[in-house]
């Protein structure tokens, strides 16, 4: 299975392994498939393209120090991190694409630190980072509304 998942034909196997659910960010946000704004947003107007240069995907796997995969998997699409962020070291996992997703542009965030670190608080806490970060998202739109 390895074998044929090095071919040439399968270049999805090397873009995972190397960065991950991650991998698909970037065009998810520009094609309208990423939740912009708690999903009130359009990802090229709202979110742009300078704020995905910052937080996209080229700039996550910098941080790599080894990859890891679930069990019995060949694709080895995690990897673990040390980064220092403005909010301290994190070391622990990398971004995948729901907690960036979620903690970045459906927040129109793009401090990049700020994901990795909360992603990591939540690893810690046991916080499932989908449910955290559409609370947040919802909690910000509440007070945007004036509904606080």
């Amino acid at each position: 299975m390895l074998d044929a998942l090095r071919t040439t034909r399968a270049r999805a196997y090397e873009i995972w392994h190397k960065y991950g659910t991650i991998s698909t960010l970037d065009t998810s946000v520009l094609s309208g498939d990423t939740p912009i704004k708690n999903w009130a947003g359009i990802g090229v107007r709202d979110y742009g393209t300078k704020n995905l240069e910052k937080f996209g995907t080229n700039t996550v796997i910098k941080d790599n120090v080894k990859p890891y995969g679930c069990a019995s998997c060949p694709v080895a699409c995690g990897a673990w991190i040390r980064r220092n962020t403005r909010y301290g070291l994190v070391e622990g996992h990398r971004l995948e694409y729901e907690t960036a997703s979620l903690f970045g542009p459906a927040l129109l965030n793009a401090d990049q630190d700020s994901v990795v670190y909360v992603g990591e608080l939540c690893n810690t806490y046991g916080l499932d980072t989908i449910s955290t970060a559409n609370v947040v998202g919802f909690a910000f739109e509440l007070y945007e509304k004036g509904g606080y």
